[in-house]
Order: C-alpha cells, then structure tokens, then sequence
C-alpha cells in the first residue's frame, strides 16, 4: 500500500490512531 508510505515517519501510530477512532466510532454506532 503506497498510501502510508506517504505519512512518513511516525505513520504507524497516525494510522493506529485513525482505526482506534473508527472502530470506537462503529461501536458507538452499534
């Protein structure tokens, strides 16, 4: 996926972030 490797350094813990909030988000939902 070359997406992330757009985000450069310190991408893995911006994209952790992102799926936490989703996930979070969803379940809040449901």
């Amino acid at each position: 996926i070359d997406f992330f490797k757009d985000f450069g350094p310190g991408y893995q813990t911006r994209i952790n972030s992102v799926l936490r909030s989703f996930v979070e988000h969803r379940r809040a939902k449901s």
